[in-house]
């Protein structure tokens, strides 16, 4: 099975995509199925897995390939696993915000910050385009971990930003979806 990186990309953006709308929909009542409480952390767990094996897939975990980009991915599977975990029990415990609210803002900020300065695998894409890419995926998770930890201060005015975290989270999976290695 032959998977080009820019495929990975496209079927991560997709479900990044898939996930906003479904907790969009959730958060504002329009979609009362209640499993979509456990989708955040199902999706992450996802994303962990995919982490791993993209990279397997491509061949990048092979010692003459791995490199930094290697690393940051596998880095980004293992927060996505950390954060996936926490968010699935957070769900189990419906109304019991506690301690763990921070710990999803954090991990977007984290995330962010891994791509806004993504190393950059071998490749003939630009360096420049894949560096924009990248930056511009970081940028649009941040502002998505700014506004999910404002949602979860414990402040009546931050029910206002209750969905508004999902906004950037969807921008960055359709950044995903058009994520490109070639430069014409």
């Amino acid at each position: 099975m032959g998977l080009t990186s820019e495929q990975a990309h496209w079927i991560v953006g997709a479900e990044l995509c898939a996930l906003a709308l479904a907790l969009l929909l959730y958060e504002t009542e329009v979609w009362r199925f209640h499993p979509l409480r456990y989708a955040l952390g199902a999706t992450l767990l996802v994303f962990a897995a995919e982490g791993v094996l993209f990279p397997a897939i491509e061949g990048a975990l092979a010692p003459e390939r791995f490199d930094a980009a290697t690393a940051q991915h596998l880095a980004l599977a293992a927060l996505c696993f950390i954060v996936g975990l926490v968010e699935l029990r957070r769900a189990r415990r419906v109304g019991h915000a506690g301690s763990t609210r921070a710990v999803l803002p954090l991990g977007l900020l984290a995330t962010g910050a891994i791509f806004a300065f993504h190393a950059q695998h071998h490749t003939t894409a630009p360096r420049v385009l894949l560096t924009v890419q990248h930056r511009t995926l970081g940028a649009s998770l941040a502002v998505g971990a700014m506004t999910k930890a404002a949602a979860e201060l414990p402040l009546p005015a931050a029910r206002s930003f209750k969905v508004a975290w999902l906004v950037p989270l969807f921008l960055a999976g359709v950044e995903l979806l058009l994520y490109t290695e070639t430069g014409g």
